[in-house]
C-alpha cells in the first residue's frame, strides 16, 4: 500500500531494512554465545540501537540500512557471523545459522525506534522473510521484480555452500568481507592458521564465487536505483 505514495512524502530516501531470526534460538540455552558479538558488530557497522538496529522476542533482529546497494553485503556477513560461532553440542565444527528477509524501498516515516519506522522497504522486508521456506534462508524483494528474480536466483544458488559453511569457513569468510583487501599472509596471521590452510578454506567456501556474487548485487541493485 505503500508503493504508490507520492514521492514528495519519501523524505527519508532509500534504505534497506533487513529482517532476521536465529535458527533454532530455543535449543541454545546460552543467548550470549551469539548475541554479544553480534551485537558488537551491529554498533560497529550499523549504528545505534534501537533506532538503527534492534533485537527483539529474544532471537529476532531487525536494521535499517542508508546504502541499500550494500544490503547483499550485510547480509551475507551477519550469516558468515553467527556461523563462525559454534554451537555448544556440534563439537565445533557446526555454527549458528539465521534466516534473513531483505527489503529495499522509500522509509516515509522516521521514528526513535526501527520498529516503529515505516515505509516500503520495511514492508518488503517482512514479505521477504514471511516468503522464507525451510530450505531458504535468505530473500530479497524491492519494486523491481527483475532485481529480485536475478538476485533471489543467486541466493538460491549460493545457498548451496553458504549453508553449509562449517565455523572455519565461516571464520575466514567473515574476516575477508571485514578487511577486503587483505592478503591470505595477513589472513593466516589473524586466524593462527598457515597460508596453505587459508587456501584450502578459501575454496572450500567459495570465497571466489561469493565475493563475485556480491559485487554484481551491489552492482545490479545500484542499477535499479532512482
Amino acid at each position: 500500500m505503500f508503493v504508490n505514495i507520492p514521492s514528495k512524502y519519501d523524505i527519508w530516501g532509500m534504505v534497506a531494512v533487513l529482517k532476521a531470526d536465529i535458527v533454532g534460538s530455543r535449543h541454545i540455552q546460552k543467548p550470549e554465545i551469539w548475541l554479544a558479538p553480534l551485537k558488537k558488530w551491529l554498533r560497529q557497522t550499523v549504528g545505534s540501537s534501537p533506532q538503527r538496529w534492534d533485537i527483539g522476542w529474544g532471537d529476532f533482529l531487525q536494521l535499517e540500512l542508508s546504502e541499500p546497494a550494500r544490503s547483499v553485503w550485510y547480509a551475507v556477513a551477519l550469516k558468515a557471523l553467527l556461523k563462525s560461532l559454534p554451537l555448544p553440542d556440534s563439537k565445533g565444527n557446526q555454527g549458528i545459522d539465521v534466516r534473513i528477509g531483505i527489503g529495499i524501498g522509500a522509509k516515509t516515516y522516521e521514528a526513535p525506534r526501527i520498529s516503529e519506522s515505516n515505509g516500503p522497504a520495511f514492508v518488503y522486508a517482512g514479505e521477504a522473510f514471511d516468503a522464507l521456506k525451510p530450505n531458504r534462508r535468505m530473500a530479497l524483494k524491492s519494486a523491481w521484480p527483475g532485481l529480485d528474480d536475478t538476485l533471489n536466483l543467486n541466493f538460491l544458488l549460493a545457498s548451496v555452500f553458504m549453508d553449509s559453511w562449517t565455523v572455519a569457513a565461516a571464520e575466514l569468510v567473515f574476516a575477508v568481507l571485514e578487511t577486503p583487501d587483505i592478503r591470505q599472509q595477513d589472513l593466516g596471521e589473524q586466524l593462527g592458521i598457515r597460508q596453505n590452510s587459508v587456501s584450502g578454506r578459501w575454496q572450500r567456501a567459495h570465497l571466489t564465487e561469493l565475493l563475485a556474487l556480491l559485487q554484481g548485487a551491489e552492482s545490479r541493485i545500484k542499477s535499479y536505483l532512482p
